[in-house]
């Protein structure tokens, strides 16, 4: 069914599994859900935040249009004290806004959000679990491969990030010549609406640095292309 064929329906309710996948505002799925005409929408997820506290605006924003305000508004009064609440070097100012937002926030949700924990629902037909950790060195592919991944211009960026900045200025590299990362690898790819960078850079590519080294360490395969998939999911495994 096209998304088009979605939109020309009046629905009653609307509900959308995965909910989390609407959390980027410029993605061809979130603006085709935007379309849907209804007088209720449900999402469900486990993870109702992955990365950034935006993308919590963007699933609520489609549950309840409107209701944590414009996203102009979120930015300024959750998003920005939040952020530099959290920073290691944040004055304690900082900090105690922070924490204020926090729990303005988190009383704001209870209002949309309903949350079912394991222990409230199954946790009495679940038995307990025995963890076995065996740990496993790496085959000399794959420590080739991780070490020739430590190079990519991406991760030297955040290994060097508290370096001086080779221009002469009193800055640090990842706050002068190396915030942005055009020459990399992941994140050209993280950034192709954005070449300027974001808000976050050069951290913004702290995770998916480290998922990648994850995946060279648990088996090369999940790092392999698959001929198969399209091309945006090749470049973005390579």
């Amino acid at each position: 069914m096209q998304p088009s064929s979605l939109s020309n329906i009046q629905w009653e309710v609307v509900s959308v599994d995965e909910a989390h996948r609407l959390k980027n505002e410029k993605s061809k799925l979130y603006i085709e859900c935007m379309k849907i005409n209804t007088l209720k929408r449900c999402g469900l997820t486990g993870t109702v935040m992955q990365n950034k506290i935006m993308e919590l605006f963007n699933l609520f924003d489609w549950v309840v249009p409107g209701g944590l305000g414009t996203r102009e508004h979120f930015r300024e009064f959750y998003d920005e004290p939040l952020r530099l609440g959290q920073r290691l070097s944040a004055p304690k100012k900082f900090v105690k806004v922070a924490e204020e937002r926090k729990q303005h926030l988190a009383s704001v949700l209870q209002k949309y959000m309903l949350r079912r924990t394991k222990d409230e629902t199954i946790g009495h037909l679940m038995k307990g679990k025995e963890d076995n950790i065996v740990f496993c060195s790496m085959s000399e592919m794959q420590k080739q491969v991780y070490r020739r991944t430590l190079q990519l211009p991406d991760i030297q960026c955040l290994i060097n990030k508290n370096l001086p900045c080779s221009c002469g200025s009193p800055f640090k590299q990842s706050e002068c010549c190396r915030r942005t990362v055009p020459d990399g690898v992941i994140w050209p790819y993280l950034h192709v609406d954005n070449p300027e960078g974001c808000e976050s850079c050069p951290y913004c590519i702290v995770l998916p640095c480290f998922v990648k080294l994850q995946q060279i360490s648990n088996h090369l395969e999940l790092v392999k292309p698959n001929p198969r998939d399209d091309p945006d999911k090749t470049e973005k495994r390579c």
